[in-house]
């Protein structure tokens, strides 16, 4: 059996004045949107059965996974910002950055029909 997911998500932060900037009394006078987000998950499956009995089946099984996703809040991310942000020297950050990976995983399994 093969099996194929594949999901990709983009986010956009369009940043917009409230009021009127053409009223000399309006302190802000322009704006700018964020940069955007992007994430992708892949996934390949394959797997083998054999029947030992009618009710025992042994199946093998191959993962294969892949992950990467693009934050501009997050990718710069450290545990001591003071390098980007000198104003954050008594912060700590526990890292909230998801890691890109790549992982192969193999099952081994056993199953009982009842």
């Amino acid at each position: 059996i093969l099996d194929f997911s594949y999901a990709k998500a983009k986010g956009t932060i369009i940043t917009r004045i409230p009021g009127n900037p053409s009223d000399p009394t309006f302190l802000p006078t322009s704006a700018e949107d964020y940069p955007d987000t992007e994430s992708a998950f892949l996934l390949l499956q394959a797997s083998a059965s054999y029947h030992l009995t009618k009710r025992l089946t042994w199946r093998l099984e191959y993962d294969y996974e892949r992950y990467t996703e693009t934050f501009f809040n997050k990718d710069v991310m450290d545990l001591y910002m003071q390098a980007v942000d000198s104003g954050s020297q008594r912060g700590l950050f526990l890292g909230v950055a998801e890691p890109d990976y790549h992982a192969n995983i193999i099952h081994l399994v056993l199953s009982y029909d009842f």
